[in-house]
């Protein structure tokens, strides 16, 4: 499966850069035929993919949950940029369809292949929902981006199983993506009514949190790694859990309060800029363009 999927990829890249996708893969099937296994095992124990990143025995799938958003906010070189607007007029010309219908095909086995492809949809719509609203995060404070997610696995199995989905004219993962954003702006409504008129005090918090999200936001990586919230409030993870989730960032709990003794010193509480360099502001500008186009 991953060596029929890498192939659909590469047709994607620049031919300059299909030597080095070809060199890497060897290493990244090997990580990848452990992550699946360990989605498998998740899968067998009915645990949802929410609640496996947060438990220790599933190292990997919590490496590329919470990895996701570090990406997103890590800087990119001048010639990865170019390559990421090669990429991404590709999938606009429509070339990224025959490998998306690949996954979702293989995501309806009951393998461990399978199981790895339905945690990369699954991801892919969180990436997609990060990307439509990061200039929005009190989605993120208020809770509704975490409950999406946590309806978003069980969505995505509804519609694997619809056969008129696997159908050639369908494009599914952006039928997946819109309905998922359909569910995230119906809810965020109601929540926010509902809230506002029961458990002020309730709201008073999540505008707080809200704020926080607002101010990592702004930041590149490893300074966002440090002092995003953690799941009951504005304070940031502890630094070793810190550490554990970004070991390419930090080598220990004791990297991580540097980091975040530095960028407090230096920062102080004034309110980031963002870099304009991180992958986020590469998508959000290549999402901009095409909504004018």
């Amino acid at each position: 499966m991953l060596d029929q999927l890498v192939t659909v990829v590469a047709d994607v890249f620049p031919t300059s850069h299909r030597a080095q996708l070809e060199a890497a893969w060897p290493g990244v099937r090997l990580s990848a035929r452990r992550l699946a296994l360990e989605v498998a095992d998740a899968e067998s124990r009915d645990l949802r993919y929410c609640d496996a990143v947060e438990r220790v025995d599933y190292p990997l799938m919590a490496r590329m949950h919470f990895g996701l958003l570090d990406l997103l906010q890590s800087k990119l070189p001048p010639d990865a940029r170019a390559l990421l607007r090669a990429v991404l007029a590709a999938a606009d010309a429509g070339r990224c369809d025959t490998g998306r219908k690949l996954l979702f095909e293989i995501a309806r086995r009951p393998d461990a292949d399978g199981a790895l492809a339905r945690f990369l949809l699954f991801q892919a719509v969180r990436l997609n929902l990060y990307v439509q609203t990061w200039n929005e995060p009190r989605l993120e404070g208020w809770g509704v981006l975490a409950h999406i997610e946590q309806k978003a696995e069980r969505v995505l199995r509804e519609l694997l199983a619809i056969d008129e989905l696997h159908h050639p004219d369908v494009r599914p993962l952006p039928v997946l993506i819109a309905e998922m954003l359909m569910h995230l702006t119906r809810e965020a409504a109601t929540l926010q009514h509902q809230m506002a008129r029961l458990l002020p005090d309730f709201v008073d918090e999540c505008e707080l949190l809200s704020h926080a999200h607002a101010m990592v936001r702004a930041l590149d990586a490893r300074d966002a790694a440090v002092f995003r919230p953690g799941a009951g409030g504005p304070e940031p993870l502890g630094s070793q859990r810190i550490a554990d989730r970004y070991p390419h960032h930090f080598a220990s709990a004791n990297a991580v309060d540097q980091r975040r003794h530095r960028a407090r010193r230096d920062r102080g509480d004034d309110p980031p800029a963002p870099s304009g360099e991180r992958l986020i502001d590469a998508l959000r500008d290549a999402s901009l363009a095409e909504g004018q186009r």
